[in-house]
């Protein structure tokens, strides 16, 4: 049985910027994409509960769920390191923003 309440997912500024920008890239896999707006559509203010984030999605209320709980998860040092598929999920999306992290040198 689902629960009533999905846990609360909350951004800092930088969080929600670096998940943006995965969105928004053309060279990201597009399966990393949906993750970050699985992670991303929970955050903003009317905070949907996983049924409406699946169906707005077009995803299961599953996948949903797993990829919500996957992030909350690897926000605890804990569960960072006791797992090893959030590791590897949090590390595919710092290396792919670092690989696409946007030049510090001046344009001309």
């Amino acid at each position: 049985m689902p629960l009533p309440f999905a846990a609360e997912v909350s951004l800092t500024d930088q969080q929600r910027q670096s998940l943006q920008r995965i969105v928004r890239a053309a060279s990201t896999p597009q399966s990393l994409a949906f993750r970050a707006r699985i992670v991303l559509r929970p955050a903003e203010p009317d905070r949907p509960p996983n049924l409406q984030l699946a169906a707005g999605l077009d995803c299961s209320r599953h996948t949903a769920a797993l990829w919500r709980d996957h992030f909350l998860a690897a926000q605890g040092l804990v569960a960072y390191r006791t797992r090893p598929a959030l590791r590897t999920l949090v590390g595919r999306f710092e290396n792919h923003l670092d690989a696409h992290a946007p030049s510090s040198g001046v344009h001309q």
